[in-house]
């Protein structure tokens, strides 16, 4: 009976604590859905609904026609052709404007190509400058007329287009054989180099970037920019670097190192060049003439050459009939031997002059001509070198290493040609001639 007592005890307790579980829960709300108005605070900007295509009526004219495989076909068959000439109706087309190479490959060099851009990129600047201007430097004129000497004179003288052509065609071969000549050198340098030489020249290229980066600032923005300036990349710099780097190590382990020029070398070429090393002496003398019949004149000369007065101050006087306004500077002279043997002036105007010491003058004045005449040795100009001096005999060496140098580089550049391959240089330097007169001095109509 006990047992049943508490069964239904814990029955009742159940029912309670499940009513008031259900007491406790709320009610949940009902569900709304949000319109699009209720986000729009004006209902004119309301969006509209789509309007589909097939819901616009179109006019009846524009409906489209419908076409047919027959339709589409009309016509294809009706061709007919015949051989013979193109019909000419006796009028040539016309160009839209005129031929301008924008750019072309003119030929190769070891395998690279030579393209217009490259070179006139370069040389362009120059070829327009001197076109303008139809006149040449010293230098340009020197090129031209090379091996000959430009008369000084040519530097005023107008430049024919023919001339111009001539100088254009010359500029560009030395181009084109530069870049020959150092490609031929670098790979010939790059081939030779050891794993660790490689190594090495990488680092070197890496530095040599890393200084010009720091030259400009720091800043790899401005580095970039200053490389666009002059048409580079960075990858371009690297390159122009290392073959710099490569061109200056095959040239000093190939050729320096093999030239040796010994004291016996330097001494003969003294003795076969003894007079560009010791020239003739050179006397200089300045003069006063005055008329003889100009007895206060000649006075006032004496008078003032005796107190001290610079000979040359004195000669500038209007009274001195021998080049015043040149303090009566006389043509420098040359002479051999002792200078007291020497023939300067004619008669006893010569025989007073040779006893002069420099900084003296004749006293009294000569009779010459009709003239009172002041003689004044201003200097004797000795300008001998003698083997002994130190300098001598190193700009000796230096010629003698430097022309050894320019020999084998020559010689060696000479076998390095023969393997490689290369458009003809002259054909190459013409074309790029051609369009450069194109460019910057055309043919008159």
């Amino acid at each position: 009976m006990r047992v049943r007592r508490n069964a239904v005890m814990w029955m009742v307790a159940g029912g309670v604590l499940a009513l008031g579980g259900c007491a406790l829960q709320k009610k949940a709300p009902t569900a709304r859905v949000l319109k699009t108005e209720e986000f729009v605070s004006d209902p004119t900007t309301m969006p509209q609904e789509p309007v589909l295509a097939s819901e616009i009526a179109l006019p009846a004219a524009a409906s489209a026609p419908v076409v047919t495989a027959a339709t589409a076909s009309e016509g294809v068959f009706d061709v007919s052709a015949r051989i013979g000439k193109p019909e000419d109706s006796g009028e040539a087309p016309k160009a839209a404007g005129p031929v301008q190479i924008v750019d072309a490959k003119v030929g190769e060099i070891n395998g690279r190509p030579v393209r217009v851009d490259d070179v006139l990129g370069e040389l362009g600047p120059r070829l327009a400058a001197s076109a303008r201007s139809k006149r040449f430097s010293r230098e340009e004129w020197s090129l031209l007329l090379f091996p000959a000497e430009p008369d000084p004179n040519q530097e005023n003288k107008a430049v024919r287009r023919d001339e111009w052509m001539d100088f254009a065609t010359k500029l560009v071969a030395l181009r084109l054989n530069a870049d020959l000549e150092n490609q031929l050198l670098a790979e010939e340098a790059r081939a030779s180099l050891k794993p660790e030489q490689k190594q090495g020249l990488k680092y070197l290229v890496e530095q040599a970037t890393e200084e010009e980066r720091r030259k400009a600032g720091g800043s790899e923005a401005e580095f970039q920019r200053q490389l666009r300036e002059k048409n580079l990349s960075q990858r371009d710099f690297e390159k122009t670097r290392e073959s710099v780097m490569l061109i200056g190590y095959q040239l000093s382990e190939k050729l320096r190192k093999r030239i040796r020029t010994s004291w016996k070398d330097v001494r003969l070429y003294y003795e076969r060049n003894s007079k560009v090393y010791n020239p003739p002496p050179v006397a200089k003398f300045r003069l006063i003439q005055v008329p003889a019949d100009q007895a206060a004149e000649i006075a006032d000369v004496q008078t003032r050459l005796d107190a001290g007065e610079p000979f040359a101050t004195v000669a500038r006087l209007p009274i001195n009939t021998y080049g015043a306004k040149d303090g009566g500077k006389y043509p420098d002279q040359k002479f051999e031997g002792e200078f007291a043997a020497a023939k300067f002036f004619p008669g006893d105007l010569n025989a007073q002059a040779v006893k002069l010491q420099p900084g003296e003058f004749t006293r009294p004045p000569i009779d010459f001509s009709g003239k009172k005449t002041w003689v004044f040795l201003e200097a004797i100009d000795r300008r001998s070198q003698p083997l002994s001096d130190p300098d001598v005999q190193l700009t000796i060496a230096m010629r003698l290493d430097n022309a050894a140098f320019d020999a084998e580089k020559r010689a060696y550049i000479g076998r390095l040609k023969s393997r490689a391959t290369f458009s003809d240089i002259e054909m190459m330097s013409a074309r790029l001639a051609e369009i450069a007169g194109q460019r910057y001095w055309p043919k008159e109509p």
